[in-house]
């Protein structure tokens, strides 16, 4: 097994105490993506982040960020009060059990295998398991077809599974983790048709969901199903699944999550498709009126203007 570097045992430390990618760069003022390109990069980081490290993370152990000896991540109780003793350098306490990420191929993965399940209180943290990057270190967005989709479930977590999938990128979407779903179905219907693509943004706390927005969302026992989501954890311990279905909408009732059954929660922010709807009746009807209106303006200018050049109308 490799040596740790400096960017594994961050992670260890951001791993035990349920604090995002994403949060850790805004709590250091480093760019998105920051620690996923160093992940990817030499493992190191600047001094100058080094000490804000320790200067927002009072209880991380930076004898043991920076060489790897002295204890574990999270500094103990004692040390925590003189963190620079010698005791840092008494390694007593066990390694974490983690969830390092690693990369296999060109897929990030995580090695503890076991999904993370939300709490009401405190609301959990949701981490991707797998991401893929560019040769540059960047983010790729993964595109799941209603195809894919059925064996979503089982491999969301499987880098195997996932480096299979297609990825792209899109002016716009940077600097976050997003993934690609194909709508399947028509129970959002007229707002995301069939076979449309969404694409989410990775949501990393039950918290975070809004009420009456559009999301993608992946539990134990379903693959990824679109809806538009109420959130009602702390007051009724659940969140509620609604579908936009217009017609047929007695199929499409609404119902109830539970957050422990949760895996995934993407927020839709983009939905295109390749197909070009034709208009609805009422729109056709209407636009060919509008056309007929068109014709017959036309052929009425041309006939006044026939009628002044022969003299026939009095100005």
């Amino acid at each position: 097994m490799p040596e740790k570097r400096l960017i594994d045992r961050f992670i260890e430390y951001l791993t035990a105490k349920n604090i995002s990618f994403y949060r850790a760069e805004k709590d250091l003022a480093v760019g998105n993506g920051y620690i996923q390109k160093a992940i990817t990069r030499n493992g190191q980081f600047g001094s100058d982040v080094i000490e804000k490290i320790g200067s927002v993370y009072l209880d991380i152990n930076l004898i043991y960020l920076i060489t790897g000896t002295g204890g574990s991540a999270i500094l103990e109780y004692n040390q925590a009060n003189t963190p620079y003793s010698m005791s840092a350098f008494n390694d007593q306490s066990a390694p974490f059990n983690t969830d390092t990420p690693t990369i296999i191929g060109k897929a990030i993965a995580s090695k503890n295998e076991n999904p993370v399940h939300p709490t009401v209180h405190p609301p959990a943290i949701l981490h991707p398991k797998v991401i893929t990057v560019d040769s540059k270190g960047n983010e790729n967005i993964l595109h799941v077809s209603i195809r894919s989709a059925a064996g979503y479930l089982a491999g969301h977590s499987d880098p195997e599974y996932l480096e299979k999938l297609p990825s792209f990128r899109l002016p716009g979407l940077t600097g976050k983790t997003y993934r690609s779903f194909e709508a399947d179905g028509d129970s959002m219907d007229p707002t995301i048709k069939h076979q449309e693509m969404v694409i989410g943004e990775w949501v990393e706390s039950l918290e975070d969901i809004k009420d009456d927005r559009v999301y993608i969302i992946v539990t134990k026992n379903s693959r990824p199903v679109i809806k538009r989501l109420l959130n009602r954890i702390n007051s009724l311990g659940f969140i509620i699944a609604k579908s936009d279905a217009t017609n047929n909408r007695q199929l499409y009732k609404n119902y109830t999550i539970d957050p422990d059954d949760i895996l995934e929660v993407w927020y839709a922010r983009f939905h295109g498709s390749f197909d070009f709807q034709a208009p609805s009746d009422m729109w056709k009807r209407v636009n060919n009126h509008e056309a007929d209106i068109t014709v017959l303006q036309d052929t009425v200018d041309k006939l006044m203007s026939v009628i002044k050049t022969a003299g026939l109308l009095n100005e």
